[in-house]
């Protein structure tokens, strides 16, 4: 069971954490990269906001346009976040090296008592959408899909340096 905020590992992303599995390590909780509309009732407030649109694929504008002007809504794009459990110290550094070296610069080792790495990405949009153009909204989509995309590749060339190096 994935301890991620849903509860279930992503689709596109099971084929790394079984790749990650079959090396001796555990991963406890991933996301594949996101983009995600949030209900916020003062911006800010990320604590008491209400989920009202999420995808791991990139979006079209339509997607996101129909959520704008109605409500207080903040859209984030968000890279992709594994965390992965190692037996011990010298593993946490070698699924760190590589995640590094794969392109996840932000990563690091978050526990020492569980020695858990968390493997991230860096590139993320968040912006309120009240009063935004549609010019601007066309925009706002192309980079966070871009920004997706680009994680996602992260991804792909992490598990292929997993898979050659371990």
């Amino acid at each position: 069971m994935d301890r991620s905020k849903q509860g279930f590992i992503d689709e596109d992303i099971r084929w790394l954490i079984e790749t990650i599995k079959a090396k001796g390590f555990f991963p406890r909780s991933s996301c594949s990269g996101r983009i995600v509309l949030l209900r916020i009732p003062s911006f800010g407030d990320k604590r008491n906001c209400e989920w009202i649109f999420k995808s791991h694929e990139p979006v079209d504008f339509k997607d996101i346009r129909r959520f704008v002007g109605k409500e207080r809504v903040y859209f984030l794009q968000e890279p992709p976040i594994i965390h992965v459990n190692c037996r011990n110290i010298q593993d946490a550094f070698r699924i760190l090296d590589i995640a590094r070296k794969a392109g996840f610069k932000h990563s690091g080792i978050i526990s020492r008592k569980n020695y858990t790495v968390e493997i991230r990405g860096s590139e993320r949009v968040e912006t309120p959408l009240e009063g935004v153009s549609d010019s601007f909204l066309l925009v706002l989509v192309k980079e966070a899909n871009a920004k997706l995309m680009r994680g996602k590749e992260r991804l792909k060339r992490f598990g292929d340096m997993v898979e050659r190096a371990l």
